[in-house]
């Protein structure tokens, strides 16, 4: 019972984060950077780390950076008291969820398919979830620009 009530806990804050309002800054540049260095990081350390291994990671943030421009393009912009703000959508919202079970079969479909002595269980299951998180969120701030360049403006002003 308390793990269906984290689950829904956890649930509800993810899709709060994704329909909420936030203002457009630097640490939208900043966030998959650092989870993408964390990312690598944490993948060498892992023993049987190969090219298999590092190909389905850069996959994942590859499959996760056209689904961020996506969410980007559907992402409401506006301006606010001269301040460039961004608020998610319900269908940014639908498309984030359907890419979770298309990214994991993509993943689990291309182990498979690529060899590696590389795993991604226990400890290490969530570096696949890094790469695909860091793809995700830099396509979506790549879909906002695309869809609003002055908002690129406000990301490269000097504070």
């Amino acid at each position: 019972m308390m793990q269906i009530l984290i689950v829904l806990a956890v649930i509800f804050l993810m899709v709060r984060r994704q329909l909420g309002t936030r203002t457009v800054n630097r640490r939208m540049v900043i966030l998959p950077l650092i989870l993408l260095v964390y990312g690598f990081y944490v993948a060498s350390s892992i023993s049987g780390m190969d090219a298999g291994g590092w190909l389905l990671l850069i996959l994942g943030a590859v499959i996760g950076f056209p689904i961020g421009i996506w969410q980007g393009i559907l992402t409401k912009v506006f301006r606010e008291g001269g301040v460039w703000m961004t608020k998610g959508s319900p269908i940014g919202l639908a498309v984030w969820l359907l890419s979770i079970p298309v990214r994991y079969g993509l993943r689990f479909g291309l182990a498979y398919v690529i060899p590696t002595h590389a795993s991604f269980t226990g400890g290490n299951a969530s570096i696949p979830f890094l790469f695909a998180i860091a793809g995700i969120v830099l396509g979506r701030l790549v879909g906002i620009c695309m869809k609003h360049p002055q908002v690129a403006q406000q990301l490269t002003a000097r504070a």
